[in-house]
């Protein structure tokens, strides 16, 4: 927490008031704007101290992953650049300290994962990172290895090459079922799955920063290569996840001495090339 800087983006004290005049004309009553005259409450004298109110702050936002004499240190200086830099008034911070803590239990959430995203990148994309592919480390395909769970496929379509008989959760139109029917047809496919989720022991993944990537299908060749391929529609080609799906998919075949391939497919690349056409490319090498 002492390394990043102590700033509360999201952290605004706003304060409003209007007076009002209220006066009875028989049984009904009137009121009545009288003017926009604020009462400054931040010059009202309070018992609560700097150090107080850090204490207080330690008890709302509590962290189990994080010291205590970290977290204070870090309040500490937060109050200090609320107070110092910022402008508040310590009986304004009072006022809003439950505003207050709200924001800062956002802020150890948003640091807690640019921490976890920079570790990660370092760890597989830093120049010390020792990152390694196998084939020992692929999808084994084998008979009762697919613990599969509805919704199953059931398309008029029928698809040869499925290693398994029932296919979990596709659907019997739409451009992912278009990839899988392309990848069903192609000479150098021997089969392939769809791909589990969330069933780490019967299904391949690879790691991101907050999260196992479970990749659409999961392809053997012919000539004993793994394809690995995730579909992404136009809404989603270009945004965060993918990118760091894409990057994470591409070292680990970038690894494998050329026994595993990745390829993200999309309807129409960069390069005009269809979906077909980047998975011959890509076979093909």
């Amino acid at each position: 927490m002492l390394d990043f800087p102590v700033e509360l983006p999201n952290f605004t004290i706003k304060e409003t008031s209007n007076t009002f005049t209220v006066d009875m004309d028989g049984q009904k009553v009137n009121y009545k704007l009288a003017g926009q005259n604020k009462l400054d409450l931040n010059k009202a004298g309070i018992q609560y101290t700097e150090v107080d109110i850090v204490r207080w702050l330690d008890q709302q936002v509590y962290q189990p992953d994080i010291t205590q004499g970290e977290m204070i240190g870090y309040l500490t200086r937060l109050v200090s650049h609320l107070l110092t830099e910022k402008g508040c008034s310590l009986t304004a911070l009072y006022r809003a300290r439950f505003q207050l803590a709200r924001s800062i239990q956002k802020r150890v959430q948003f640091l807690r994962s640019s921490a976890v995203k920079t570790s990660y990148q370092d760890s597989l994309f830093g120049s010390h990172a020792e990152v390694s592919a196998s084939m020992a480390f692929s999808y084994d395909f084998k008979p009762g290895f697919y613990p599969a769970n509805p919704p199953y496929y059931s398309g008029r379509y029928q698809f040869q090459k499925h290693y398994y008989d029932k296919i979990e959760d596709l659907k019997a139109d739409g451009e992912e079922f278009m990839c899988a029917q392309i990848i069903d047809s192609l000479p150098p496919v021997k089969h392939w799955i769809r791909n589990l989720v969330k069933k780490p022991h019967a299904a391949f993944w690879l790691p991101l920063s907050d999260a196992k990537f479970y990749p659409d299908f999961i392809v053997e060749l012919n000539d004993g290569r793994m394809l690995v391929v995730e579909y992404k529609g136009e809404a989603y080609k270009s945004n965060d996840d993918s990118k760091e799906k894409n990057a994470v998919g591409q070292l680990w075949a970038s690894k494998s001495n050329g026994q595993c391939l990745f390829l993200m497919a999309v309807m129409q690349d960069d390069r005009g090339r269809g979906v077909m056409q980047q998975l011959v490319d890509v076979i093909s090498g």
